[in-house]
């Protein structure tokens, strides 16, 4: 899978380039080229986004301390910032011309919302499993109550325009990153 090689790559402490077979350096210009031709700019930046999140787990996120371990750990997304901007300044357009009353800060509060959600889609009271060990009388293995044994978490936080503009910002990260993959992989079948 791309997404895979794409995360391998951004990983990878050689950059040796080979004519025989395809390595992280190839990966990576291949990523570069799909980047010029990504108008807005936001699907290359999601691509890395995840490839760094590989490396960073929800449980770990939410096991931090706010203060100093949360930051280190946040620190290690060195394209959070870029992706936010970006994500921000379409997540505004969006509300206008989807005719949203959401302010600046709504949007805002959204955006970080469905990052999150993005990276990390799985249910973090049940690992994604669908289900929780019972520590009460009754089943020892229970179905989940925060995810009614879906395994997926839930978008939070918002009403109204606010859950119109996260589900709407969702379906484009996965539409933004989908393609710009497949620009990737498209380059790498031609080089």
């Amino acid at each position: 899978m791309i997404q895979e090689r794409y995360a391998l790559a951004a990983r990878a402490s050689s950059l040796g380039m080979s004519d025989i077979t395809q390595g992280p350096a190839d990966v990576l210009t291949a990523a570069g080229w799909a980047g010029q031709s990504d108008k807005l700019g936001i699907g290359t930046l999601l691509a890395r986004l995840r490839a760094e999140a590989d490396s960073v787990s929800a449980r770990e996120l939410d096991g931090a301390n706010e203060g100093v371990d949360r930051v280190l750990l946040l620190m290690r997304l060195q394209t959070l910032g870029p992706a936010k901007d970006a994500l921000m300044r379409y997540g505004s357009i969006s509300a206008t011309r989807l005719k949203l009353g959401v302010t600046d800060a709504q949007v805002a509060r959204v955006i970080g919302a469905v990052i999150r959600h993005w990276l990390w889609p799985q249910c973090q009271h049940c690992d994604g499993r669908g289900t929780v060990d019972s520590a009460e009388k009754g089943p020892a293995v229970r179905v989940c109550k925060h995810c009614k044994g879906s395994g997926k978490a839930s978008l939070s936080g918002g009403e109204g325009d606010e859950i119109k503009l996260g589900a709407h910002m969702l379906a484009m990260c996965d539409e933004f990153a989908g393609s710009a993959l497949g620009r990737i992989s498209k380059h790498l079948r031609h080089s």
